[in-house]
């Protein structure tokens, strides 16, 4: 492809990248926001737990637990969210620079 034809691309690219900026950074803050949470939630189960079992035990009944896996499968959609915006982007900017390579060689060919 000649810079004419990846020029269209590139700024539809361009655009994707500066337009969805907020809405990648917010995926990435919920990701990052889950990842805690999830921190949270065992604690939070383990002590709801009564009784004299180990720490160990409790820890374990918190990983099954219901509630922790709803918040588990949240941080997995988050995640996906985010990595499906970072991937986009990375083809958004290789995109950007496949233009920027063949404009560099379209003026070295005058």
């Amino acid at each position: 492809m000649n810079a004419t034809d990846l020029e269209k691309k590139a700024e539809k690219a361009l655009i994707f990248l500066h337009e969805g900026a907020m809405e990648h950074a917010q995926a990435r803050a919920n990701a990052n926001y889950l990842d805690d949470y999830l921190k949270v939630e065992i604690a939070r189960l383990k002590g709801a737990m009564a009784g004299s079992q180990s720490d160990a035990a409790k820890t374990q009944m918190a990983l099954e637990h219901p509630d922790y896996r709803k918040a588990l499968e949240a941080r997995r959609i988050a995640e996906e969210i985010h990595y499906t915006n970072v991937f986009k982007r990375e083809a958004a900017m290789a995109l950007i620079e496949a233009w920027r390579t063949a404009c560099s060689n379209a003026r070295a060919q005058v």
